[in-house]
């Protein structure tokens, strides 16, 4: 399948009922470094994949992972955002008792996300919210 100048690296590093995340770089050379593709499993749901693509570019700031390349208008849908290692924040959260799997649950799905709510350090993305380290505060 063609993604744009995004050339697949052969490495899967996530997924989940909506999408198949993969690891790529850009073969054009514009954008140096690995990004993350998300390419949409269910056509039918591509409203919702729109909707996380915009909540996404409407956020801007530095800790937050930006979208860098999308298509939505003709198959296969997919975006491109920058890569940040480290897994999803229910997993690092556990793993390091910082959050529960109750509470990585709000977080992911409820809780009002602002700039404001990001404490520096943190490297918030929509990967299900990946991260790279988490120092979760509670919204005010």
């Amino acid at each position: 399948m063609e993604y744009g100048c995004w050339k697949m690296a052969g490495k899967t590093v996530g997924g989940g009922r909506q999408g198949q995340v993969e690891l790529v770089t850009d073969a054009s050379g514009k954008e140096s470094g690995e990004f993350a593709l998300k390419k949409l499993k269910d056509d039918r749901r591509i409203q919702r994949f729109k909707q996380e693509i915009d909540a996404v570019a409407r956020l801007n700031h530095p800790n937050i992972i930006r979208i860098v390349d999308h298509r939505v208008d003709q198959k296969p849908y997919y975006y491109v955002m920058e890569y940040c290692e480290g897994g999803s924040l229910e997993k690092i959260g556990g793993r390091l008792g910082l959050i529960s799997p109750r509470r990585s649950k709000f977080w992911t799905q409820s809780a009002p996300l602002s700039p404001s709510h990001i404490r520096p350090g943190s490297c918030i993305g929509m990967l299900s919210l990946r991260i790279s380290s988490c120092r979760p505060t509670e919204p005010q």
